[in-house]
């Protein structure tokens, strides 16, 4: 039953290293609660999507009440996430406003993260080589060298 957490939550983490490294770049913010947030919301997004393509389904089929159901069904499902992320800003700790050091420094880390997770990955995450530590030691270490936060 499970089966299908471990892809996703491997996805997760993976995209949680990348934007370890891209937020303070892009958006000048490292947001540790990320991970755990999208493991909620991604899943809730996907409703959005499936009632609105339902609602586009349905619409076309000439059940204009349907359709009608489950666009609201979607606004209250974006509401629901709405307020999440609301909540979710405020809890302490949740994010911290960071820079890179320097602008090359984020594209050095970023390259060094996807080699790093490329070469896990072609290598199975084999413990000799590693195991699931290299990509995480990556993130650190460009964290606490290369981002000033505050």
């Amino acid at each position: 039953m499970l089966r299908w957490f471990w892809p996703v939550l491997g996805i997760g983490v993976a995209a949680a290293l990348v934007s370890t490294v891209t937020g303070p770049e892009f958006f000048h913010v490292w947001a540790p609660a990320g991970l755990l947030s999208n493991l909620v919301l991604v899943p809730l997004a996907m409703l959005v999507i499936v009632a609105g393509f339902a609602a586009v389904v349905t619409g076309l089929a000439g059940l204009t009440l349907l359709g009608v159901l489950f666009n609201h069904a979607a606004i209250l499902v974006l509401w629901i996430i709405d307020t999440l992320v609301r909540l979710g800003v405020r809890a302490p700790g949740a994010w911290w406003a960071a820079n890179w050091r320097a602008p090359w420094l984020a594209s050095a880390a970023l390259a060094l993260l996807l080699a790093t997770l490329l070469a896990g990955y072609a290598g199975g995450w084999k413990k000799e080589r590693g195991g699931w530590w290299p990509p995480f030691v990556v993130a650190a270490l460009g964290l606490m060298l290369g981002v000033k936060f505050g």
